[in-house]
């Protein structure tokens, strides 16, 4: 690993004012998850969910941003639990190898670009 690469999600929403959805599910990604910045429309509701996570292979959640309209650099963590399943209060960067991202949004108007997230992966 050696190389930093950048990962574009922009997500458009349909539907109602308040409750608009929307999804963007990235291309194969191999390597670490160093940040994410999640970028909001100017016209993004305080009501804006946005979840961030592992399409497949183990279906992880890497953020979830609950009634959250303001832009931002976010860490990625994947939790981490012992050799018995039990939670630690570590994480790590998660690290994927032949796996895609899905950017989930809900709770926000029907908007262009509703929320685009900037995956920055180490490669």
């Amino acid at each position: 690993m050696s190389t930093f690469s950048e990962v574009y999600l922009p997500v458009t929403t349909t539907g109602s004012a308040g409750s608009a959805t929307g999804e963007k599910v990235s291309g194969v990604i191999n390597g670490l998850i160093y940040s994410i910045y999640v970028k909001y429309h100017a016209s993004a509701p305080a009501t804006t969910d946005v979840t961030i996570a592992e399409t497949d292979g183990a279906t992880r959640t890497f953020l979830t941003l609950t009634n959250v309209n303001t832009s931002g650099t976010k860490p990625a963590y994947a939790a981490v639990v012992d050799a018995t399943g039990t939670a630690l209060s570590s994480y790590v960067a998660p690290a994927l190898a032949g796996r895609t991202v899905t950017v989930s949004v809900a709770g926000a108007d029907a908007l262009t670009n509703a929320v685009e997230v900037y995956l920055y992966v180490l490669e």
